[in-house]
C-alpha cells in the first residue's frame, strides 16, 4: 500500500493541477492520454504487443508478465490482459503455448481498433503485413 501511494505522488508531483489526466509515452513514441480520478487504484496492467508468436514478444515481452503474476497480485493488481493485432484463436494458442492460463488473458484486437483508439498504432506492414 506504501509503494502505491509513493509511486502516485512521484507521479501526480510531475502533473500540473491543471490536467485533467496523465500523458504516458510509450517506448518512447506516442502517448497515451489517461483521463482519470486520481484515488482510483489501478488494478489492471494492459500490455500491448506487435503480434503473436512474434519471437520478441514469446521470448521477451510476455512471459516476465507470466512468471511475476504473484509478484504483481501482492502489489494489488487484479487482472494482466495482453493485447495484439491478431484474431482471438492465434491469441488463445498463443496463451497455450505461453502458459498464461489463470495469469495473463489474452484477447484479440482483431481490426486494431484498441490500438488505434489507444494512439499506439505502429505501421509493421513490412514486417508483419498490417498496421499493429
Amino acid at each position: 500500500m506504501a509503494l502505491r501511494s509513493t509511486l502516485r505522488s512521484s507521479i501526480l508531483s510531475k502533473v500540473p493541477e491543471s490536467l485533467v489526466g496523465l500523458n504516458f509515452t510509450v517506448f518512447g513514441r506516442k502517448e497515451l492520454h489517461l483521463a482519470s480520478t486520481f484515488n482510483m487504484p489501478i488494478k489492471v496492467i494492459i500490455v500491448g504487443v506487435s503480434g503473436a508468436f512474434t519471437p520478441c514478444c514469446s521470448k521477451t515481452h510476455l512471459p516476465g508478465y507470466v512468471s511475476d503474476f504473484e509478484k504483481f497480485k501482492s502489489k494489488g493488481i487484479d487482472e494482466i490482459v495482453c493485447v495484439a493485432v491478431n484474431d482471438p484463436y492465434v491469441m488463445d494458442a498463443w496463451g497455450k503455448d505461453l502458459n498464461t492460463n489463470g495469469k495473463v488473458r489474452m484477447l484479440a484486437d482483431t481490426n486494431g481498433a484498441f490500438a488505434k483508439a489507444a494512439n499506439l498504432e505502429k505501421d509493421l506492414s513490412g514486417t508483419l503485413g498490417n498496421v499493429r
